[in-house]
């Protein structure tokens, strides 16, 4: 099956998640671009409607966030994380509608309570109990205000063959303990799954 005509831009390529997306839409045959934090500053919102005003994608999958969850809770932080993950995110909702593009904003299990004994719902009500998680919401909100030509995928923990993540810390933790790590190599291929996933969307 011949790839979908299409262009993406991604945000936050250099980041875990966002070079895992460009490397599923390159095996896919997608055309994407995932500029530098250096020329997309999501912050600014007049360089964010240029972007995306010059490349005209399709479709933009919102990767750019603050993740350091426990740094956002530090008071002199909030101002930062807020920036980026509640109004950044609008400004590339925004610049996204301008030029026609749907939005995938990656989003969290966060901005719900934790305190739930089912999976979450897409209904259930928003009830953050940290800045990260209330920043994420206002991100949420921020698209919906944006344009109805939108998907939010509200994820937990990502794991992957890049950067620091709890699954090297579980393995550090077994390998102490004297177990093999079997299991490695299954859950690598979940945040492969994850990025597989996004890209069906755009099709």
């Amino acid at each position: 099956m011949s790839a979908p005509k299409m262009r993406v831009l991604v945000t936050g390529a250099s980041g875990r998640l966002g070079r895992e997306v460009c490397r599923e839409l390159e095996r896919r045959g997608i055309e994407y671009w995932g500029p530098p934090s250096a020329q997309l500053d999501i912050r600014a919102a007049a360089a964010v409607r240029e972007v995306l005003c010059v490349y005209r994608p399709d479709a933009v999958i919102h990767c750019a966030a603050w993740t350091a969850v426990d740094a956002a809770e530090i008071p002199e932080n909030r101002e930062r994380v807020l920036k980026v993950n509640a109004e950044g995110t609008g400004n590339v909702a925004r610049a996204a509608t301008k030029c026609g593009a749907k939005v995938i904003y990656i989003s969290t299990d966060y901005v719900f309570n934790g305190q739930g004994e089912r999976p979450w719902r897409t209904d259930d009500p928003t009830e953050p109990l940290n800045t990260y998680g209330y920043s994420k919401m206002l991100g949420e909100r921020e698209v919906m205000q944006a344009t109805k030509d939108y998907y939010i995928v509200r994820i937990a923990w990502l794991f992957g063959n890049a950067g620091r993540n709890f699954a090297d810390e579980l393995e550090k933790r077994i390998k102490s303990l004297g177990y093999g790590t079997g299991e490695r190599s299954r859950a690598e291929r979940l945040l492969d799954l994850g990025c597989a996933a996004l890209t069906v969307l755009l099709v």
